[in-house]
């Protein structure tokens, strides 16, 4: 004999049961159907699963109000101001997801795979379409990509002190085929006190480990992926324990380059940031840098001097990363000889190299 479920499943109308499915599954339907996000557009915009779409049960506000009846009086009573809000809203929901949506079939998450997803999968299953809810929501995708980013990567980290032009050579490696996850784009910061002088805005944390995720996830995990060598935060990101574990544990290839080439580099780099920023960078390192040193730098960038400048600033920064450096197992640290060449070039010999391998 049939359960009642079973009847539900195979009836003329199947639609009007949507299916709870795990994070894995939920991902794995890539291309199937498109992704409503249904928390608030500022939970949105602090992170998201990539390529959903934002088709919120409340609004910042709303949403506010409604954890404000649920702690002073009551959840019965929320649930009622939560259904007097959205009650005039439930055609203009079906209507946005019917053009995001043609073909009737959506995938649909909120924070932790409650109410509200389970909320807008009823009204969707019963205006026709077919609904996938991710379960444990959002909170469960979070969980599955830190896992997925621990997985045992081949990496290789690009080292070397301030100036080495490790990011270029990243980008050239690239260009040349390998395979790059580039963490200080990511987080659209170059590190350090200068990184990110023209005030880009950064990702939250939280994005920022979504877009590792998402980038990774495109490579080939067979394969070696390149990255640079970042400490715990990059500009405001933290980058996770998980990644910093990854970083920190992989063979990391040292370019050696000297002094001179690392100053002349920096000023080439940061030659057309206005002086006025650079000074605020140097005044951002007083305390480790020395006032008599900041000083000096200033007179320097003053004199269009920034080679100079930026040889003051060095001898902080090369103290900081030997300090660092010296927390890795000695194995798993090799040098590679990038005096006197460019970064493309820098890249190309790199690649060509066997100390990698």
């Amino acid at each position: 004999m049939k359960s009642p479920g079973d009847s539900l499943r195979h009836s003329e109308k199947p639609y009007l049961r949507h299916m709870v499915i795990s994070p894995q599954e939920f991902l794995a339907q890539e291309l199937n159907s498109p992704i409503l996000d249904v928390r608030t557009p500022a939970e949105f915009e602090e992170a998201h699963i990539p390529g959903a779409i934002n088709l919120p049960i409340f609004d910042n506000n709303e949403r506010a109000l409604v954890g404000t009846v649920y702690k002073n009086h009551s959840p019965d009573q929320a649930l009622k101001v939560g259904l007097d809000i959205v009650g005039p809203k439930m055609s203009s929901i079906v209507s946005t997801a019917q053009r995001i949506a043609p073909d009737g079939k959506a995938r649909v998450y909120c924070w932790r795979g409650g109410m509200r997803s389970n909320s807008m999968a009823w009204l969707l299953t019963t205006a026709g379409f077919q609904v996938d809810v991710l379960e444990g929501g959002y909170k469960a995708f979070r969980n599955e990509i830190r896992r997925a980013i621990s997985n045992d990567f081949d990496f290789r980290v690009l080292g070397g002190f301030t100036g080495s032009a490790k990011t270029q050579v990243l980008h050239s490696m690239k260009e040349q085929g390998a395979q790059v996850i580039d963490l200080e784009g990511i987080a659209k910061h170059k590190g350090s006190s200068f990184g990110n002088l023209l005030e880009e805005e950064q990702p939250g944390t939280e994005a920022f480990i979504v877009k590792v995720w998402d980038e990774l996830r495109k490579l080939d995990p067979n394969q070696v992926i390149w990255m640079e060598d970042e400490s715990r935060t990059i500009g405001r990101v933290y980058v996770s324990d998980e990644l910093l574990y990854q970083i920190k544990n992989s063979r990391l290839i040292f370019i050696e380059r000297t002094m001179e080439q690392r100053a002349a580099f920096l000023a080439e780099d940061y030659g057309n940031i206005d002086p006025h920023l650079l000074k605020l960078g140097f005044e951002r390192i007083t305390k480790r840098l020395g006032g008599q040193n900041v000083q000096l730098a200033i007179e320097l960038i003053d004199q269009g001097d920034l080679a100079g400048a930026a040889t003051i600033g060095l001898r902080y920064y090369d103290k900081t990363y030997s300090h660092g450096l010296s927390k890795r197992e000695a194995e798993n640290v090799q040098t590679f000889d990038g005096k006197g060449i460019n970064p493309e070039e820098t890249a190309k010999a790199l690649l060509a190299s066997n100390i990698w391998k």
